[in-house]
């Protein structure tokens, strides 16, 4: 099974490298080897961010395995 994320970040931000970083490590811990990372800046193409109703940053989409979740915030808790 592959898993696919996005993240959405605010520009080169602490918080946005947190959250790139506590990414990868979780996924490195669950899912080694099978997982895909998009990050988007939203200062970059803000048109992604409306389009995937993304309301605050960073944001977490996984789109795969379904159902489609979402988790708001840096994911250090």
């Amino acid at each position: 099974m592959r898993f696919s994320f996005t993240l959405f970040v605010a520009g080169a931000t602490e918080r946005s490298d947190a959250a790139r970083s506590n990414l990868r490590t979780l996924c490195d811990a669950r899912h080694l080897g099978v997982y895909e990372i998009e990050v988007i800046d939203v200062v970059d193409e803000p048109e992604l961010a409306e389009e995937h109703h993304i309301l605050a940053t960073p944001t977490v989409i996984r789109h795969s395995p379904l159902p489609q979740r979402r988790v708001i915030g840096d994911l250090s808790d």
